[in-house]
């Protein structure tokens, strides 16, 4: 499931699709077809088989090792539509280039005569890539390599090897900066006015027409949210930490809270933050409440995260009327499930 390679400057800008057999196809044809009398044929093919232990290029996973979906396998290395040997740095670079694009839309795609319908598909083509590149970076959070290699045949390896702490905290900052930031589609607005379908028949029939930005907005940051908070990740974080794991439940629980919440308590709080804030303190309760088999640990940690949460909108200046009733629904949120646990 290969990306499209697009570089993010023209002049170096290579094949856009792989146009020939890499090294594993290659590996594993000579596996399978070199010629090889019955005296050579056992050693030949432990040499070649051997080659694994030591060429990354490789290295190989199939559909039951990727990481699709929320909560599917744990090697985020084994990942659709990602790219290169530091996939968290291609998805920084294709966001990068997608908010590059974006305020370029309205004059390449509204044209003279023409509908709005192509300025919508082409700004719906610009979503899908920020959900894919922020899918593939969410998987780096409570990641775990796998390695195959038989006993001995490579020193130092394991077969496990949880991600390393500096690797997931840069996960956590690009998800910041690109899906849950105040500012992330601050870009984007412009665009609403203009975000206009083709009417064809009783298609509204319905439904109505007006553009909902935050709908696509609160999609991505809940199906984000779904990976980082899902049973599998959450456990396998708290297992991890017994061999060599660094980054604790309650340390995601925090880094959480300061992205979702610590950017705009001194400051009003905009639609697309309110709908993301009530549905972690929701997700929290959903696990607090053990709707969804999370383990105890994580239950503990989501009970310390609400109160903590609960602490902050307290205290915290709501500077116009709608952000003080967004963080009184959020209290009484919390304070209802409190009660009630």
């Amino acid at each position: 499931y290969p990306d499209v390679n697009i570089a993010a400057t023209p002049a170096q800008q290579g094949d856009f699709y792989t146009q020939t057999v890499g090294p594993y196809d290659k590996w594993v044809i000579e596996y399978g077809y070199k010629p090889l009398s019955p005296n050579e044929e056992e050693a030949a093919l432990k040499s070649i088989a051997a080659r694994a232990n030591t060429d990354k290029r490789l290295l190989f996973g199939n559909d039951a090792d990727d990481m699709r979906t929320p909560g599917k396998a744990s090697d985020p290395r084994i990942m659709t539509f990602d790219m290169s040997n530091d996939a968290i740095g291609f998805a920084e670079q294709r966001l990068k280039l997608l908010n590059e694009l974006i305020p370029k839309l309205k004059n390449k795609f509204a044209t003279e005569g023409n509908s709005y319908n192509t300025l919508r598909a082409m700004y719906n083509v610009i979503n899908n890539q920020r959900f894919a590149q922020a899918d593939i970076i969410s998987r780096y959070v409570g990641g775990l390599y796998i390695d195959r290699k038989d006993v001995g045949a490579a020193p130092d390896a394991r077969p496990f090897t949880p991600q390393t702490l500096a690797e997931q905290k840069r996960a956590l900052q690009l998800l910041d900066k690109y899906v849950f930031n105040p500012n992330a589609f601050s870009l984007d607005a412009p665009l609403y006015p203009y975000l206009q379908q083709d009417r064809r028949g009783f298609n509204f029939f319905t439904n109505t027409e007006d553009p909902k930005p935050t709908s696509f907005q609160l999609n991505i940051q809940t199906y984000i949210l779904s990976h980082l908070l899902h049973p599998a990740t959450t456990q396998r974080i708290n297992h991890m930490m017994l061999y060599g794991g660094t980054l604790s439940i309650t340390d995601l629980f925090k880094e959480l809270q300061n992205i979702v919440f610590a950017k705009d308590l001194s400051t009003n709080v905009n639609l697309t933050r309110q709908n993301l804030q009530v549905e972690y303190v929701k997700t929290l309760i959903t696990i607090l409440e053990g709707r969804r088999n999370h383990d105890n640990a994580t239950k503990s940690a989501s009970l310390a995260a609400l109160k903590n949460i609960r602490s902050l909108l307290v205290a915290a200046k709501s500077v116009d009327t709608q952000t003080k009733a967004h963080r009184e629904h959020v209290v009484q949120l919390i304070d209802e499930a409190l009660k009630k646990d």
